[in-house]
């Protein structure tokens, strides 16, 4: 599977068969071995050396990883499966940096790869972040690791071209939030008007605290505000103008 997945992220020969000779020698093993070949499988599939694997064998896969308790492997497993637009709510969950991409958390995720001296999983996770700066630096690093191949696939599936990301807007998550917030300042921001310091905020996110310094700073700016003490107040009052807003249009 080895074998097979590094040359299918190269766009080299042989991927193909590797990895489904691995999948094949899989049938019948427990999760523990059946969930990594799985891994390769949907990544193959992604990278466009093998064809997408059934969603019910995934599913049924994925759940009894679940099951059995293989958190590590189940994380890299559900993160592929995502590709393919199989999205699980899955439980429990351990300290892994595939969750937190599964998760959309992929500024925490950067920092955990680069801690594991991961450089081919932090260009993923830097392309992810939809950030143009990051995207760049994802990019360039999968050419230097000569993943030709992934390159590509991350191309396809995000809207980016050979030399730069194409423009994007902000996620629909993003855009709903009165502040252009995302999903993780927000649940920052809810956590600083709560009174929580940030190393607080970061054990109660398991995250750094340099990554809660950024998004902290984020927040900030994004509110226009410049201290952390304005920050509830600031939710309170646009959440407030919101229905407010709301109430009249209904009342039209």
């Amino acid at each position: 599977m080895a074998l097979g997945t590094i040359r299918a992220r190269r766009g080299d020969a042989g991927a193909r068969g590797a990895l489904a000779e691995a999948w094949e020698l899989s049938e019948g093993t427990q999760s523990e071995t059946r969930l990594p070949a799985l891994s390769g499988l949907l990544e193959g599939a992604w990278l466009g050396v093998l064809p997408s694997p059934a969603p019910g064998v995934v599913v049924d896969l994925l759940r009894e990883g679940e099951r059995t308790q293989q958190h590590l492997r189940l994380a890299e497993a559900a993160w592929w499966a995502q590709r393919h637009g199989i999205r699980l709510e899955l439980q429990p969950r351990c300290p892994s940096p595939w969750w937190l991409m599964h998760d959309g958390c992929f500024i925490e995720a950067i920092e955990a790869w680069r801690a594991l001296d991961a450089p081919y999983e932090e260009a993923l996770a830097r392309c992810y972040t939809r950030d143009d700066g990051q995207i760049q630096q994802g990019l360039a690093m999968l050419d230097r690791l000569g993943a030709a191949a992934s390159r590509a696939a991350v191309g396809r599936e995000l809207g980016v071209d050979d030399d730069r990301p194409a423009a994007r807007g902000p996620r629909a998550t993003t855009r709903s939030n009165p502040f252009g917030l995302t999903g993780r300042e927000l649940e920052v921001a809810r956590l600083v008007a709560d009174g929580l310091t940030n190393n607080e905020i970061a054990d109660r996110l398991v995250v750094s605290a340099k990554t809660v310094d950024h998004h902290v700073s984020a927040v900030l700016a994004k509110v226009g505000i410049s201290n952390r003490a304005s920050v509830g107040p600031a939710l309170a009052n646009r959440k407030m103008g919101n229905a407010k807003a709301q109430h009249g249009e209904s009342s039209r």
